[in-house]
This record gives structure tokens, sequence and C-alpha cells, in this order.
């Protein structure tokens, strides 16, 4: 029973990083950036400043994997929680010290880039962690 709510507070979490992402993403219909001489950092939607774009993907990545983890059981929830120890820091490090890079072309890989490949690793991680436990030969002895 206690699993229960560690889900539905992972679900609550996505949620979380989805509207501040989207108040972040575009903050101009909020009412904050209306004065032209107006240039914080959170003013500058079109920049590789933008902290709202990263967000609204984690959100929605976050949202998949409490999708998924409705279905694990016990066994694989504390495997996932882990795996999670370890993924969390080391891709919030990366996301914050790493990105964006400079690619050679010219463009680059953002920060929403990144935080939208990190996501996806993340849920076929989880998937792979939910789905072994359901179909691997249970242990006998």
């Amino acid at each position: 029973m206690k699993n229960i709510y560690l889900k539905l507070s992972l679900l609550l979490i996505a949620a979380v990083f989805y509207f501040v992402g989207t108040f972040f993403a575009n903050p101009l219909p909020y009412g904050l950036c209306r004065g032209a001489d107006n240039v914080s950092w959170i003013c500058q939607v079109d920049t590789g400043v933008n902290v709202g774009l990263p967000l609204l993907s984690i959100g929605e990545w976050l949202a998949l994997v409490a999708a998924v983890l409705f279905f694990a059981s016990e066994t694989e929830f504390k495997r996932w929680l882990k795996f999670s120890y370890y993924f969390v820091p080391i891709a919030a490090a990366l996301l914050v010290f790493v990105f964006p890079i400079p690619m050679p072309v010219g463009t680059e890989l953002s920060r929403e880039g990144a935080a939208r490949l990190l996501g996806i690793i993340y849920s076929v991680v989880t998937l792979a962690i939910v789905l072994g436990g359901r179909f691997a030969p249970k242990r006998t002895g």
C-alpha cells in the first residue's frame, strides 16, 4: 500500500514539472514580461537560457514513467528505485553542467534535446525493469 502513494506522488511531481515548465516556456501570457526594458532571464523565451522547455520534457517523461510503474510489483519497484537513485542525480548534473553542446554543423544539442534524450533512456530502462520482472523466469528452491 505504501508504494501506491509513492507512485501517485511521482505522477504529482510530473504534473508540477509540466506546469512549471509551461509557465517558464512562455511567461508572456501570464503578464510577466510586459515592459520593453524587461531583459531578465525569465523573459528570454527564444534563447538557450529558457528553462521551461526542459522542464516540460521532464514532466512528460515522468508521467510516462509513473504510468508504467503503476503496473510494477513490489520487487520491480524497489529495483526501479535503486536505478533512480543513480540515474536522476547524474542526469540532473549533465543537464546543468554539460548541455548545451555545440555541434560541428552549427547546431547544438540543447538542454531541451538533452532532457528529451535522458527522458527516453529513463523510460526505456523503467519499462525494461518492469517487463523484466514480469517475464523473467521464477527462481525455485
